[in-house]
């Protein structure tokens, strides 16, 4: 009813955006952070996160899954919607080598 008809209000291309972005040269066990740019009409205030992917190839995986099924690829560790920017931390979980890291973050504008 009204719950319903806000979601479906709400699940529109305007409110419903992706960012991508990509962290080069992560150190064995290191974590390293990118800061991207919220997209037009988003802020800290009206934004939730829908899910959020890893990649080290291009084949995307769910933060959890990449963590128990693919050890030594980067994982993203935490994300963080600030004032000004939306701040990834990837984490390579290999202990041998650097690893490029790749994310895709899904968000909806929810005001």
């Amino acid at each position: 009813t009204e719950v319903n008809n806000n979601i479906a209000t709400k699940q529109n291309s305007a409110n419903i955006q992706v960012v991508t972005g990509a962290i080069s040269s992560i150190g064995a066990g290191a974590t390293k952070t990118s800061d991207v740019a919220y997209p037009s009409g988003f802020t800290k205030a009206n934004t939730v996160i829908l899910s959020k992917m890893c990649s080290s190839n291009n084949n995307y995986y769910d933060n959890v899954d990449l963590a128990e099924t693919a050890s030594g690829f980067p994982s993203i560790s935490m994300v963080a919607l600030t004032d000004s920017v939306i701040r990834v931390w990837l984490n390579n979980l290999s202990s041998e080598e650097a690893k490029n890291g790749y994310f895709k973050i899904t968000l909806m504008k929810v005001d």
